[in-house]
């Protein structure tokens, strides 16, 4: 990890250093990952930046900080972060912070044991990853949805509908949802 805004990446007897002329611009790198073969994520500052054997780009930002990052068996990369616990999947972020059960948002580390169980390190303690714990999805109800006023004719259908899970705990805001349309694949 390199430090002064340069980035020094050592593999396979080989360094390569990055800074502003690559397009690394992330400041004090604090985490790496190869998340992928040839894809290495790094967190700098608030963001995290991904590299694909080429070049540089941001993934993502907005996290406080950015502590750690895990890939996991099932390919999922967890990144811990000072605004929660962060798992990316399929090219979807879900996040995850006291609201959801973490003893605090801030999260230093997060760990992928022998058996499979994520272990997340927070300012108020540890907490252990339960998948199973809340299967069922949240209960959605359709409600009425005025069409757009700029809306020409029946040319655009509005749905519209909210949901609260099983234990009423989620606020609306942080439920997440997926769609098909005529037997496609699921949204992301």
């Amino acid at each position: 990890l390199g430090g002064n805004g340069v980035l020094e990446l050592h593999r396979e007897g080989k360094v390569q250093a990055f800074g502003p002329k690559e397009g690394f611009t992330g400041g004090r790198v604090t985490c790496l990952a190869e998340v992928a073969s040839g894809k290495i994520w790094c967190g700098a500052g608030d963001s995290i930046w991904e590299f694909d054997g080429k070049s540089w780009m941001v993934l993502r930002s907005g996290l406080d900080r950015v502590y750690a990052l895990e890939r996991a068996r099932d390919g999922s990369v967890w990144v811990a972060a000072g605004t929660g616990l962060h798992r990316h999947l399929d090219g979807v972020w879900v996040s995850a912070g006291s609201e959801e059960g973490l003893p605090s948002s801030v999260t230093y580390q997060v760990r992928e044991d022998r058996r499979g169980n994520l272990w997340a390190a927070t300012a108020r303690g540890l907490a252990l990853r339960y998948p199973t714990a809340d299967p069922d999805p949240p209960r959605t109800t359709l409600v009425r949805a005025p069409a757009p006023p700029d809306s020409p004719g029946n040319e655009v259908v509005t749905i519209g509908f909210r949901g609260q899970d099983k234990w009423k705990q989620t606020p609306a805001e942080r439920l997440l949802y997926s769609y098909r349309l005529d037997g496609a694949a699921w949204s992301l």
